[in-house]
């Protein structure tokens, strides 16, 4: 149960990391920009002083990435209370079923991005 826990933790994250590089994608900033953009506010690091002047400037690039920072910071929270709350409880070896899904939803994951299904996907959304 814990895995699957952190399981869904890791495609929420990236769930948000991916409406967020749309988001700022949608005020005109390219591709490439958008998801460095998103990936520095949703994890607080990686902001370059040109990059970030052209995320301030912008006010609804602001109000994104304020978002995005906060439910960066607000998950990073909820995961380590959650890793705690685990520890605290017995971490045990997680039942066969639970390593073989987890390890098709990684595999499921990496052939989307190998595919570029998710730009595929992203392109027909915006355009």
């Amino acid at each position: 149960m814990q895995i699957i826990v952190m399981l869904i933790f890791l495609v929420v994250w990236l769930l948000i990391f991916w409406i967020g590089s749309i988001a700022f994608e949608t005020t005109g900033m390219e591709r490439a920009k958008a998801r460095f953009q998103a990936l520095s506010a949703l994890s607080g690091t990686g902001f370059t002083t040109r990059e970030a002047e052209s995320v301030v400037s912008h006010p609804k690039r602001r109000r994104i990435a304020a978002w995005l920072i906060f439910l960066g910071n607000a998950g990073i929270v909820a995961f380590l209370v959650l890793l705690v709350l685990y520890i605290r409880a017995g971490i045990t070896a997680p039942p066969l079923l639970h390593i073989v899904v987890l390890i098709l939803t990684v595999l499921v994951i990496c052939l989307f991005i190998w595919l570029r299904i998710i730009d595929k996907i992203s392109n027909a959304s915006s355009g």
